[in-house]
């Protein structure tokens, strides 16, 4: 609550007001999504620059995780 107080005297609680409307009309109630809008953050985040992954990219390969779950599934669908 007084974090919001903070907001309201740096950035003026008419857009205050506004951003906790936005807020709570998409159902977030946290201080951050207060606060996004108000540094001039936009609804959508930057793009991503893709990076050259040099000897990272020796270690990509598939989640094994899922493909256990994958032959459980198969499994359990020929059993039935």
């Amino acid at each position: 609550m007084i974090e919001l107080l903070g907001l309201g005297k740096k950035h003026g609680y008419a857009p205050l007001q506004a951003a906790a409307a936005t807020a709570l009309a998409t159902g977030c109630g946290d201080v951050a999504a207060l606060r996004y809008p108000l540094s001039g953050g936009t609804s959508l985040p930057p793009p991503l620059d893709s990076c050259d992954l040099g000897g990272l990219a020796r270690c990509e390969r598939p989640f094994r995780g899922f493909r256990i779950m994958t032959n459980c599934l198969t499994s359990a669908s020929v059993a039935t």
